[in-house]
C-alpha cells in the first residue's frame, strides 16, 4: 500500500512550524533580554533551512534536488556573513565560508556523478567514495590552514583510507562484474 503525500499540507505545516518557532524565539528573547540577540541566530538559521527545503516541497519531483542545491549555493555564504555579524567573530565567516565552498563543490560533484552514473551501480559508488575521500582531505587541510593548527588526527586518516579502500573494492567489483 502506497502512502500518498499531500505536499500542500506538508508545506503549510512546515511553514507554520517555522514561522511559529521564529515568533516564539523572538518573543522570549525580547522579554528576557529586552533586546533581540540569540533569537536572530534562530531566525536566520530557520530562514536558511526554509529556503533550502521549500523548493523540494513545492516543485515537481525532477527539480526538487536541483532547486534545493541551487538555494543552498545562493544562501549559505550570506548566512555565514550574517552569523559572523551577529556573533562578531570573524572566524565563523572565514571557516564557515571556506568549508561550505568546499562542501558545495562536493555536493555539486555528487549531484553530477549521480546524474551521469545513476544506473551504473558499483562504478557510481566507487566514484562517489573517491570524491568523498578527496573532499574530506580538502576540508581537513583547509581548516588546518585557517586555524593554523593541525586538525588531522588518526581517525581522519583512517576514515580517508577506508573510503579509498571501499572505492577500490567497488571499482574492482564493477570491472569484474562487466567481464
Amino acid at each position: 500500500m502506497k502512502l500518498k503525500i499531500n505536499n500542500k499540507l506538508i508545506t503549510i505545516i512546515f511553514s507554520s512550524i517555522s514561522f511559529l518557532t521564529i515568533i516564539i524565539c523572538l518573543i522570549c528573547n525580547f522579554l528576557i533580554n529586552h533586546t533581540l540577540s540569540w533569537s536572530l541566530i534562530v531566525l536566520f538559521s530557520i530562514l536558511l533551512c526554509y529556503f533550502i527545503i521549500l523548493p523540494s516541497l513545492i516543485l515537481p519531483k525532477k527539480k526538487k534536488l536541483l532547486s534545493s542545491l541551487i538555494c543552498l549555493t545562493i544562501f549559505i555564504i550570506p548566512y555565514f556573513f550574517i552569523l559572523n555579524l551577529l556573533l562578531t567573530n570573524f572566524n565563523i565567516f572565514k571557516i564557515g565560508s571556506i568549508s561550505s565552498l568546499i562542501t558545495l563543490i562536493y555536493l555539486w560533484c555528487t549531484f553530477f556523478v549521480y546524474q551521469k552514473l545513476r544506473n551504473k551501480g558499483f562504478k557510481g559508488a566507487a566514484v562517489e567514495l573517491l570524491i568523498t575521500a578527496i573532499f574530506s582531505l580538502a576540508i581537513n587541510t583547509a581548516i588546518t590552514l585557517i586555524l593554523s593548527t593541525n586538525t588531522f588526527n588518526f581517525s581522519n586518516i583512517i576514515c580517508i583510507i577506508i573510503l579509498l579502500i571501499f572505492s577500490l573494492i567497488c571499482f574492482i567489483y564493477d570491472y569484474r562484474y562487466k567481464e
